[in-house]
């Protein structure tokens, strides 16, 4: 349980250190409109090559949503929480790291957090645009 939690807490310490990169203004596309399936530009990330990457966000409105990313992989996703307004996913894998997206359903605007382990602990954190 204490390595989930400090693993949970990586990308804070990952944003602190890239604040003026992470934290960037990302204006909300004004003709969004939430439904099952998104494509997602990442805008700002902690890791340079993330940003401009891409992320297809499919069956959000059923129980079992996926992820496609940038470089092909499809991963099954799991609904954490959902509101009127937000909507976060995620995909924790049996070797202890994490993936977890929140979109805002009003303005398409996600942020995502990454923390695992391969070959040695690594954390990030991204912001992009849903359309």
């Amino acid at each position: 349980m204490n390595k989930l939690l400090l693993l949970a807490l990586l990308p804070l310490a990952a944003c602190s250190t890239q604040q003026s990169t992470i934290d960037q203004p990302i204006e909300g596309n004004s003709s969004f409109i939430f439904g099952n399936n998104l494509h997602c530009e990442t805008m700002a990330s902690t890791q340079k090559d993330d940003i401009g990457k891409t992320i297809t966000l499919m069956d959000l409105e059923t129980d079992q949503p996926r992820a496609l990313f940038s470089s092909g992989m499809d991963s099954p996703m799991k609904k954490v929480s959902e509101h009127d307004d937000t909507l976060t996913i995620q995909l924790a894998t049996a070797g202890g790291s994490i993936d977890s997206i929140t979109l805002d359903k009003q303005t398409g605007i996600f942020a995502r957090a990454v923390v695992g382990k391969m070959g040695e602990p690594y954390a990030g954190a991204s912001r992009g645009r849903c359309k």
